[in-house]
């Protein structure tokens, strides 16, 4: 038999072929002949389904004519070995030994023995799996796989080939679905499966499937991978970075040096700043924005290769800032012009000063919507709001972000809400209405969709909705004082004015001015009187309501209810009442405008001298706790409840009050109701509130609070 053995593309010997020779492979493997001429021919004919012949030996002669090519070395398959071991695992015993006696006859008993050149020098070496073994060695591995049936089975190149293919194709379907990391862990996890499967295979169906095709796939599959992913995210990214960048409504387009020299010029025509220069190449090298010491009131601040210096009486902090500003176009185009920066370095570069400016955006836009005056809230085409200002959590009471637009009808009066919506969503028709709110205010709604606005979340483009809800309750009470002033102007005004005209024309008509009594001269001053009242009490109140802070100073108040008392003096006497005042003995101070306080503590204390009732008394009391408390009490008819909410509003007379007999002003003239709502105008505008007490046929109090001034 042969003794040949064969070497693998990795030069290891892992295989013999089981026959071999010219022509046509008759010629079997020497352990193989071994184990047909011993007894255990039937398991090896059996194991390699070999046909023995008369002789004992397989016939695989065939006739000279049959072979294609006698002179070519012809192969049958390859039988794969189990090694027993690593080298020297056999045992092994000295030849000299055996011929000089020294082994004993007992050790040979049942036993094969093969006999070869062991000696380093004489013997041959074959690289296998498991280290370099003797020639002799091995062939006792060959021996014993065979005659253990142990030898392992192997599928053909072809197949192998196949193999492989298919299942790389289908480890590559299922990596490129992962995101980055788990396709790093599920790589290693393939890589681990594939190698404990042919272990698997290996010890236990005795099949060898070789694995480093496989493992060699996926070691260059993951960096081309990735190289792909990184190469489709970073052409995404450059392409979102250059319409950003050319987005005017998110980051302006950036002019460079003739930019900022703008911007700057702009600022020295409002004085903001005196002077400023641009320095070219970086002149004052590196370094942080600093006061230049050199002038007074300078700064200068470094933008890429320039510097710019400004002056200004500005505090330094400030200007920094306002300079630091104006340059940072000037720093976004240069960071993105830095070609010595390498390519991912400088798109994370872009991406971060692109996300600033995106959140800067967001922030001012958030901002804007919050300090809104109106309340804004927008939704979804489902009714889910998903965005709402500071004035809408206000007016609502608090809107959550989830919650649905149709819960606001529990907010607002009638039905009108409900039309509104389904006009919206149904028939996308804006509104402009308004509504009332069950807490009496009434608001503008304005509402609209918004289109296309996100077409990331469906097929198609995502629409919303916009609410917009104006609070109009203060424009419709002016609205109706307004029409109320020009009904009182056209009627009121107008009426003593006739009245003179008329009398003057009577006497002019009777030709006798002679005739001109007394009692005409007395008409003529109550009605002058009665349209210079008029015009008096609309001057003091315009003044009260355009009441500016900016033009407080420290206010006396027990100066401010002498100069009261001592303007109602005289009408007191003339109508019999006493006015009494009690004070405290303590200095009282507060800030604001004494001629107005003056003017409304008077108000306060001719009303009351005005219905008190002759005989009577008017109370004017100063106390000083937590607030200035001034409280002028009468001991009039007192006024019905159901008349107090519109005690204040202007030309609203008490009825209760005027049921009592007629009462007027020093000057004979009969409120028109507006010294209330002046002196209620007053407080407010002093940060202050009028209260009143009333109880009928036992009088009513005016209390005046007012926050006391602080003092140093």
């Amino acid at each position: 038999g042969h003794v040949q053995l064969n070497f693998d593309e990795d030069g290891i010997a892992r295989t013999v072929d089981l026959y071999r020779g010219i022509g046509e492979a008759f010629w079997p493997h020497a352990t193989q002949a071994m184990l047909l001429a011993s007894d255990q021919t039937d398991s090896v004919a059996h194991a390699y389904e070999a046909e023995p012949s008369r002789e004992g030996q397989p016939q695989h002669r065939r006739d000279a004519a049959d072979l294609q090519d006698p002179l070519l070395l012809a192969t049958s398959e390859k039988s794969y070995l189990r090694f027993l071991g690593a080298p020297d695992t056999v045992t092994r015993v000295s030849y000299l030994d055996v011929l000089q006696g020294r082994v004993p006859d007992s050790q040979w008993r049942g036993k094969t023995v093969f006999v070869g050149a062991t000696a380093e020098g004489l013997g041959d070496y074959v690289p296998t799996p498991l280290g370099y073994m003797s020639g002799v060695e091995f062939n006792v591995n060959v021996y014993e796989s065979l005659r253990q049936q142990a030898n392992l089975h192997a599928f053909a190149s072809e197949s192998l080939k196949w193999l492989h293919a298919v299942f790389f194709m289908l480890s590559a379907v299922l990596l490129v679905r992962l995101p980055p990391r788990s396709f790093l862990l599920g790589s290693i996890a393939l890589g681990v499966i594939s190698c404990a499967s042919s272990a698997l295979a290996f010890f236990v169906l005795n099949t060898w499937i070789p694995v480093s095709p496989y493992l060699i796939g996926l070691v260059v599959f993951y960096p081309l991978w990735s190289w792909r992913r990184i190469e489709i995210a970073l052409r995404f990214l450059l392409d979102e970075l250059s319409q950003l960048n050319q987005s005017t409504s998110l980051i302006p387009a950036s002019g460079g040096e003739a930019s900022v020299r703008r911007q700057l010029e702009g600022l020295k025509q409002l004085a903001i700043l005196e002077k400023f220069s641009i320095e070219e190449g970086g002149v004052r090298g590196e370094s942080e924005p600093r006061a230049d010491e050199s002038e007074p009131g300078s700064v200068s601040v470094r933008s890429g290769d320039f510097w710019l210096t400004a002056q200004s009486t500005l505090p330094a902090d400030k200007l920094e800032k306002i300079l630091a500003t104006a340059v940072a176009e000037r720093d976004r185009e240069r960071i993105q012009q830095m070609e010595s920066i390498e390519l991912v370095e400088r798109t994370i570069r872009n991406i971060e000063m692109t996300q600033r400016q995106v959140e800067a955006v967001r922030a001012r836009l958030n901002l804007s919507l919050a300090r809104l005056q109106d309340a804004v809230v927008m939704t979804d085409l489902a009714g889910r709001v998903v965005f709402r200002n500071d004035a809408a959590d206000r007016m609502f009471d608090g809107i959550a972000s989830d919650q649905s637009i149709v819960d606001l009808q529990s907010s607002m009066k009638g039905n009108a809400w409900q039309g509104i919506l389904f006009g919206l969503l149904v028939e996308d028709k804006p509104a402009y209405q308004e509504l009332d709110l069950v807490n009496g205010t009434t608001v503008l709604c304005q509402a609209s969709s918004l289109h296309g606005i996100d077409s990331s979340i469906s097929a198609g483009d995502v629409d919303y909705m916009l609410l917009v809800f104006t609070d109009v309750s203060r424009l419709r009470a002016a609205e109706q004082t307004k029409n109320e002033a020009l009904a009182f102007l056209s009627h009121d005004m107008r009426s003593p004015i006739v009245s003179q005209l008329a009398t003057i024309e009577s006497v002019r008509e009777s030709g006798d001015l002679a005739d001109l009594s007394t009692g005409l001269l007395q008409k003529l001053e109550q009605f002058g009187r009665k349209s210079l009242k008029y015009s008096e009490d609309f001057l003091q109140l315009s003044r009260a309501e355009n009441l500016d802070k900016r033009s407080f100073h420290l206010v006396d108040v027990h100066s401010v209810i002498d100069g009261a008392v001592s303007q109602q003096q005289g009408f007191a006497l003339q109508q019999n009442v006493t006015l009494r005042i009690e004070r405290v003995k303590d200095d009282v101070w507060v800030e604001g405008d004494g001629g107005l306080l003056e003017r409304a503590v008077s108000n306060l204390v001719s009303n009351a001298i005005q219905y008190c009732g002759e005989g009577k008394t008017v109370s004017i009391n100063l106390k000083i706790d937590n607030q200035v408390e001034i409280a002028v009490a009468d001991q009039g008819p007192g006024i019905p409840s159901a008349q107090m909410d519109r005690l204040f509003e202007p030309y609203f007379r008490s009825r209760g009050r005027r049921s009592s007999p007629d009462r007027r002003n020093q000057f004979g003239v009969q409120s028109y109701g507006l010294g209330l709502s002046f002196v209620r105008t007053v407080v407010v505008r002093h940060g202050g509130q009028l209260d009143v007490q009333s109880n009928i046929g036992e009088g009513s109090t005016f209390i005046v609070k007012l926050p006391p001034a602080v003092l140093d």
